[in-house]
């Protein structure tokens, strides 16, 4: 939406009501969890790259959990991240502290 309806430079205050227009679809929500708001507030004009830059860098990443029987069990937290992201269920923990967290 940013790439197609913001000019390439813009005041502050034109690039967020160019984002709170209701019909370009961002959510009053979208605009605080991005922080852009804040964001903008210190800014006079900013470009439209910049402003992509920064909703890229601040957007909320959701993933999806599959729960089942586990696939992988392991201590390091970079394996069961790379699990994770194969769609593995994964335990994680140390077993001798009682028992291990099902991610």
């Amino acid at each position: 939406m940013i790439e197609r309806k913001m000019p390439n430079r813009a005041g502050a205050e034109q690039a967020l009501a160019v984002l709170r227009n209701p019909q370009n679809g961002v959510k009053a929500g979208e605009l605080d969890w991005l922080g852009v708001e804040e964001w903008l507030a210190g800014k006079e004009t900013v470009t439209k790259q910049e402003l992509l830059d920064f909703v890229r860098a601040n957007r909320v990443e959701i993933r999806e959990v599959i729960k089942g029987d586990a696939q992988y069990s392991t201590n390091d937290n970079n394996a069961a991240l790379e699990a994770l992201d194969r769609g593995e269920c994964v335990y994680w923990g140390d077993r001798r502290g009682g028992e291990p967290i099902r991610v």
